[in-house]
């Protein structure tokens, strides 16, 4: 996060562990995850780093991102594929109406 933080080219929305919708910005980092689980390699990470990241950014995050989604994935945590996402901050309420994810289902059965 931190060089996220640093490499950012415009604010970056991250909610709360409580909101019921990710924002763009969250999409897009767990799309960098996903690309490094399924291809190993980082040309597609980039790629959706390069929206929100300066180019010294992108290199400094392969590493991290590379490392961070081997460990998810190590330990059976892992992330779906994800569309691209075009919004950006001026649209970010209209875009978080349109991400849902389906309801949890209760996995206590009686």
């Amino acid at each position: 996060m931190s060089v996220i933080a640093v490499g950012a080219i415009d604010t970056i929305d991250i909610r709360c562990t409580k909101c019921k919708n990710i924002s763009p910005d969250e999409h897009r980092i767990l799309g960098v995850l996903a690309s490094w689980q399924c291809t190993g390699v980082g040309d597609e990470a980039d790629i959706l780093f390069e929206k929100i990241l300066t180019p010294a950014g992108v290199r400094h995050s392969r590493e991290p991102a590379c490392d961070l989604a081997q460990s998810f994935k190590f330990a059976g945590v892992l992330i779906r594929p994800r569309r691209e996402v075009t919004t950006r901050p001026d649209s970010y309420a209209s875009m978080s109406e349109s991400i849902h994810y389906p309801p949890k289902k209760n996995p206590i059965k009686r």
